[in-house]
């Protein structure tokens, strides 16, 4: 790093400027002062502009200077974000000035730059930060971590290097079609269903059969995944839930609403094996040294995909009716067939070595999975946070309605989550070292923690969206880690009837959530802390069986420097 001193400098500026040592400054100097502080530190970036880390906390330095001077050399902040961080007016109204802060009335320039959202940690902690103070942090850390990591030289360590393989592409553009079919279906006969009963109860209890049909079909498939070739399974599974499909067609148009429910919750029961075939097959057709990113991708696709068919199957049941809706998830599931069936690699490789092996009873997955700790802990800390995310979206409308006075923001809350994990799900790609992303999962879980009882605390709509987004990309990050963690360490005979079991196990947490929030006090906040325990409560349970291990273990890169690495 070059001129490293000209940070010391800044810092030494600052200081002088807003502490008790300001009165040796004539007033008039000190926003100059401030400003030259900044300069001092774009000098310092600009030299060490070709580090990654610091070129994202150059851009968030930049942003705040530009606001500062659009508004006369100091950070606008406004009355009500200054009370709701936990100071008190009278510290800022007297002199309209805190250290930087400048109280912002009228209509300050570039105000969304400002200091816009409130942290409600107390008088001496609390703050309001900037959209640039974000970048800064964040920046920051990417600095701190590729500074304080060994890096893995690899021939292949780009995040689209599985793009290559085509068998892998055909797996993910299946698995999109299908997850968009799965989303098609629950959101038009969601929509369907209140629009032509106006009955809550109705749509509740169709929610809960669909889970609980996951759950099930989790723990039916769990001994039979590991015994065909994937590829075939998923396939075969895709007919099967389109001709299902078409058998509600006739139903619906017949509004025979307890029908079409069933053969929903079949569909859901069928779709049950397609995540942890999905997961399990892409060990197969992946070099080692491109799992993690492989996953990766494979999870910002099903965020993806989450937030375009609720979109898409809202507006489709509203334009075209259920039929419409309904015909268009056929033709997913079709598409989804279609790409299964040209996959190749995966499938036939391991025909006759899983033709060889035992049928692996339920008992015998719950025995590999208490035999090792990682899985184990992957396993137990998910459940707990898992729970803990079925209560987050049970109460979210209610803190919404309740505590920030926005009872139709729910949709812009979830897209903040789903934002949030698209986000993680891609950084998590970039990741090289197992010790890394052993240690990331119960440090995810804690910043979920940290973030619950910040949006539970605050009453400003745009803390709110950013602790949401922040949740979402902390998740994001710990669902790649999991994929990769369990096909590292599982054999490829017993792989997708563990991904299965465990996620029916996620699947029940799940629905112990969504029914801990209707016993839970009206305003919503209660339940938001509630979860921000049991996130705390995963971590710790993730660090002592994941992370703790890692002091006898010695750490293991995620990407192979071998280019004659594998899949395995």
């Amino acid at each position: 790093m070059r001129a490293t001193t000209l940070v010391f400098l800044a810092l030494a500026i600052q200081l002088v400027i807003f502490t008790r040592l300001g009165h040796l400054v004539p007033a008039q100097e000190h926003v100059p002062l401030h400003i030259a502080s900044y300069g001092v530190l774009v000098i310092f970036l600009a030299l060490n502009g070709r580090n990654l880390g610091l070129s994202i906390a150059a851009t968030g330095l930049f942003t705040n200077l530009v606001v500062i001077l659009a508004n006369g050399g100091r950070m606008p902040v406004s009355a009500r974000a200054w009370q709701e961080s936990g100071r008190t007016l009278e510290s800022i109204a007297g002199s309209g000035v805190y250290n930087n802060n400048t109280l912002a009335g009228g209509h300050p320039r570039l105000a969304w730059l400002g200091d816009v959202f409130p942290l409600p940690l107390g008088p001496i902690v609390g703050n309001v930060v900037s959209v640039g103070d974000l970048l800064i942090v964040f920046g920051l850390a990417i600095f701190v971590y590729r500074a304080g990591t060994k890096r893995v030289h690899a021939p292949v360590g780009n995040l689209f290097a599985p793009l290559r393989y085509g068998d892998f592409t055909r797996l993910l553009a299946g698995r999109s079609a299908s997850r968009l079919g799965d989303w098609l279906t629950m959101t038009a006969v969601v929509t369907w269903i209140y629009s032509e009963t106006h009955r809550a109860s109705l749509v509740g209890f169709f929610l809960a059969a669909r889970m609980l049909a996951v759950v099930l079909g989790g723990i039916a498939a769990a001994p039979l995944l590991d015994l065909l070739p994937r590829a075939r399974i998923l396939a075969a599974i895709e007919v099967v839930r389109g001709a299902v499909t078409v058998a509600m067609l006739p139903l619906a148009l017949s509004h025979d609403f307890l029908p079409v429910a069933l053969l929903a919750c079949l569909s859901a029961f069928l779709g049950a094996t397609t995540n942890p075939n999905t997961s399990s097959l892409v060990a197969d057709l992946l070099p080692r040294n491109l799992l993690n990113a492989g996953n990766a991708l494979n999870g910002f696709t099903r965020s993806a995909v989450l937030v375009a068919g609720a979109l898409i199957g809202a507006l489709v049941v509203n334009t075209a009716g259920i039929a419409g809706a309904l015909l268009l998830d056929v033709s997913t599931f079709a598409a989804a067939s279609f790409f299964y069936l040209n996959i190749v690699t995966g499938g036939d490789s391991r025909r006759e070595e899983r033709a060889k092996s035992e049928r692996p009873s339920r008992l015998a997955l719950v025995r590999i999975i208490l035999a090792d700790p990682v899985v184990l802990g992957l396993t137990a800390s998910f459940t707990v946070v898992t729970a803990a995310m079925g209560l987050l979206n049970a109460a979210l409308p209610i803190f919404l309605r309740n505590e920030l006075g926005a009872p139709k923001a729910y949709g812009y809350a979830l897209g903040a989550i789903g934002a949030g994990l698209m986000c993680g799900e891609l950084m998590t790609g970039l990741v090289t070292r197992e010790n890394v992303a052993r240690r990331s999962v119960g440090l995810a879980f804690a910043s979920m923690a940290g973030c619950l009882f910040i949006a539970a605390a605050t009453r400003s709509p745009a803390t709110a969206y950013l602790m949401l987004f922040l949740i979402g990309a902390s998740d994001g990050t710990t669902e790649t880690t999991y994929d990769t963690l369990f096909q590292r360490r599982l054999p490829g005979t017993v792989r997708g009837g563990v991904f299965a079991l465990t996620a029916s196990i996620q699947t029940a947490g799940m629905i112990v959530g969504l029914s801990l929030a209707p016993l839970l006090a009206s305003s919503g906040a209660p339940a938001l802390r509630l979860s921000a325990l049991a996130c705390m409560a995963g971590a710790i349970i993730a660090a002592l069986c994941i992370g703790w291990r890692l002091r006898w273990r010695r750490p293991r890169p995620f990407v192979s420097s071998s280019p004659q690495s594998s899949a395995p």
